[in-house]
């Protein structure tokens, strides 16, 4: 069983999303922030990240880095979701993420295949980048 960190800072998609995977079979956490992501990765390692680019306290991206600067070892696949086609783009250039999705009603019934595929294949390494290689590009 694959677990999952779910984060959106919209109470219903956070739920909607999260009980549709959980009926898929995954292990799911959830958390509305950037802040509250960060903590709940001190506390738990997920096998994969589903993120919404705009959140309360930040964006995908500064979310991303942040959550590089934190872990001593790769992220998992990150997969970040926005209602704005535009951010595509931005989610894998700078969030180095694995997938982007548009969330749109439809979005539901394609995660637990899109979230498996991800996991499984891992395709994209660009986030394999931890803190101490995210400082040793910084440095040259």
């Amino acid at each position: 069983m694959y677990r999952i960190l779910v984060i959106d800072d919209t109470h219903a998609w956070n739920k909607l999303v999260g009980w549709h995977l959980a009926a898929s079979g995954f292990k799911i956490d959830s958390a509305s922030s950037c802040e509250e992501a960060l903590a709940k990765l001190r506390h738990a390692r997920p096998d994969c990240i589903l993120m919404d680019f705009n959140l309360p306290d930040g964006t995908a991206v500064s979310l991303c880095a942040a959550m590089r600067l934190q872990e001593k070892v790769p992220l998992p696949p990150v997969i970040v979701i926005s209602a704005d086609p535009y951010m595509e783009i931005t989610a894998y250039k700078d969030c180095l993420a694995q997938r982007f999705l548009l969330k749109d009603r439809n979005t539901f019934n394609l995660l637990p295949d899109v979230i498996s595929e991800v996991i499984r294949t891992d395709a994209f390494p660009a986030h394999k980048k931890t803190k101490e290689n995210t400082e040793n590009d910084e440095d040259k």
